[in-house]
């Protein structure tokens, strides 16, 4: 079998790998635990890959190919949520940029000695937005003392 996977499928496998097990991934995404190995024999066959070690004793455990594919599926899960999230913003009639305004009366130095590559550095990014810390490139600090 072959096929492109379902977010639901990478969902799923994400959960399972997260919480250790098929039946807490079921109790987690409010399905049963058929459910849940179906969806993940559907991926490992569509993928050509063995994600788990099935052990009665310890619970499924990654295999190398599994941890690769992890990787990739987080990646993956975390750009849909990025798209789900601007579009729920432009809905919402958000900007999609972020613009910053300097103040001439809170700067240190007079406005026509700032300089363009001189607004530049760190702005804080909490968790909520660290998946697009990549976007940002330019931010604003105060200009070095001359």
């Amino acid at each position: 079998m072959s096929g492109v996977p379902t977010i639901d499928q990478l969902k799923v496998f994400l959960t399972i790998a997260d919480v250790g097990s098929f039946a807490e991934a079921g109790r987690t995404l409010n399905r049963s635990r058929s459910v849940i190995s179906y969806s993940i024999s559907n991926l490992e066959a569509q993928i050509g890959l063995a994600l788990f070690e099935r052990d009665a004793k310890g619970g499924p455990k990654l295999t190398e190919a599994g941890r690769m594919v992890l990787a990739e599926a987080r990646r993956t899960l975390d750009i849909v949520d990025g798209l789900r999230a601007k579009a729920k913003g432009m809905r919402q009639g958000l900007e999609s940029e972020l613009r910053l305004v300097l103040d001439r009366l809170l700067s240190a130095a007079p406005a026509e000695s700032i300089r363009q590559e001189d607004v530049l550095a760190h702005l804080p990014i909490d968790r909520t937005f660290a998946r697009f810390a990549p976007l940002v490139e330019r931010v604003v600090t105060p200009p070095a003392s001359r």
